[in-house]
């Protein structure tokens, strides 16, 4: 019988403290270590649906009589982390399923 080896995702794997877990967990030899950084495909989804939010809403809150300087600040963020976070798990889900 083989012992099959746990499959760690590091998020941030790029960064100082991501780039020491993932030193760390690569000396130990005994799981497979995943890292995400901006440059994968959660981090352009992301990004192609903050520029297309972020000109759309504003056009939209105008036309309804609303100061798009006043309120699509909230909208935007939220329509961009609301799908940067699935983006995120579900590309995240099927890496390590």
């Amino acid at each position: 019988m083989t012992a099959t080896k746990n499959r760690i995702l590091v998020t941030g794997s790029t960064g100082c403290i991501g780039t020491h877990a993932v030193n760390v967990l690569l000396e130990e030899g005994e799981c497979e270590v995943f890292g995400f950084n901006r440059s994968e495909p959660e981090g352009v989804i992301n990004m192609m649906v903050a520029g297309i939010a972020g000109v759309t809403l504003p056009l939209m809150l105008d036309r309804m009589g609303i100061d798009p300087a006043v309120a699509s600040g909230v909208f935007v963020t939220t329509v961009t982390d609301v799908i940067g976070f699935f983006a995120f798990l579900g590309l995240a889900s099927a890496i390590l399923l």
